[in-house]
Order: C-alpha cells, then sequence, then structure tokens
C-alpha cells in the first residue's frame, strides 16, 4: 500500500474541510453549501486506478439566469499527500500553457506553471 492511501484513511476530511476547498476551488462562499455525502473509494482512468480518494458530493447555490439562484449538485474528487494533506486538483489553461491549480488544506491554492 501507498504511504499516501494508509495516510489518508487515518485522517479523515472533514466537512468543513471539504467545503473551505470546494469554495476555493470554484471561488463561491463555503456557506452557500452544503454536503450531501462523502465517501472513500477508487478512481479509475484507462488502466490506472487511484484508491484513497475521497468524493465529496455538494448542494450549492449559485446565479441562475436572470439572476434567480438556483441549486446544483457538484461532486469533487479528494486526495491527500504529506505535502497538502487533503486537496482538489483543477487545470487550467494559461498564457504559457497548462497550469496546475492545487486547493490545499495545508497550503491554500498552490499554481503549477
Amino acid at each position: 500500500m501507498q504511504p499516501s492511501i494508509a495516510a489518508s484513511q487515518d485522517i479523515p476530511l472533514a466537512e468543513q474541510d471539504a467545503l473551505a476547498l470546494v469554495a476555493l476551488a470554484d471561488e463561491v462562499r463555503a456557506d452557500s453549501m452544503q454536503v450531501v455525502s462523502i465517501r472513500e473509494g477508487t478512481v479509475r482512468s484507462g488502466d490506472f486506478e487511484e484508491p484513497g480518494v475521497v468524493r465529496v458530493t455538494v448542494l450549492r447555490l449559485n446565479s441562475g439566469r436572470e439572476g434567480q439562484r438556483v441549486k446544483t449538485l457538484v461532486c469533487r474528487d479528494f486526495r491527500w499527500s504529506e505535502k497538502y494533506g487533503w486537496y482538489l486538483e483543477k487545470t487550467s489553461e494559461g498564457r504559457f500553457g497548462t497550469q496546475v491549480h492545487i486547493f490545499s488544506q495545508t497550503l491554500g491554492e498552490v499554481i503549477i506553471r
């Protein structure tokens, strides 16, 4: 078993931490969301398997068409490492190509260019 997987099983992801990181990643207020579920599992992508991932489902209040407030269901997969604690990952295209955004329990937002 990989060290990060064993550690993630010993360090549960708290609802408050999950909401704070989803809010940071999605640039919304944490108080506009509520946790629906937190489940641990394995993510599969082709031949690659990543055990120890925690999927958090939140109900989030968003601005809809014509300024109406609408609720949407959002799922985010959290990973754990010693460096970042629990974290989310997003990629985006910047001026110089692909960037990786890490939203970390321990380091806040980290951008890798």
